[in-house]
């Protein structure tokens, strides 16, 4: 029964000191490839060794620096925010984002049809108009859906 005891505590020692190394592994992945400089990396990895389990999750609590996928993300996103703030009254293609002028009938760079005829008086009307402002039939079609 001893052997079984001492067996038992030595897998769970075992095991501990594999997640304990796996923890500090992946902290210490995690750091290169969200930090520019290899000190941090090296920072997390000392952290994760020094304490045990604790190391590692104060990393993943703190995670200090950010992938430069989510940067890129993040660039992008506010450039298109500043864009739409830039030029409020500047209308944009709905599938490729093409500012647009009044008088196209198509995108210039999807060619995706910007306009369609009253069912009733043959008017020109824009997309996204539930009615035709000439005839006031509500039966123009439905607005321009895109695909997400």
């Amino acid at each position: 029964m001893a052997h079984v005891v001492q067996l038992t505590a030595l897998a769970c020692a075992v095991a501990l000191v594999v997640l304990w190394l796996a923890s500090a592994g992946w902290a210490y992945a995690n750091a290169r490839q969200r930090c520019r400089t290899g000190r941090a990396a090296l920072l997390a990895l000392a952290a994760a060794l020094v304490f045990p389990l604790l190391g590692a999750a104060l990393y993943a609590l703190v995670r200090p620096c950010e992938r430069d996928a989510d940067r890129r993300a993040r660039a992008l996103w506010l450039r298109t925010l500043e864009e739409l703030l830039a030029e409020p009254e500047q209308e944009h293609c709905l599938v490729c984002r093409t500012p647009l002028e009044p008088e196209f009938v198509r995108c210039p760079s999807c060619a995706t049809p910007l306009t369609h005829e009253c069912d009733d008086c043959g008017r020109t009307i824009r997309f996204g108009w539930s009615a035709c402002p000439d005839c006031v039939s509500g039966r123009a079609r439905p607005p321009l859906r895109v695909a997400a």
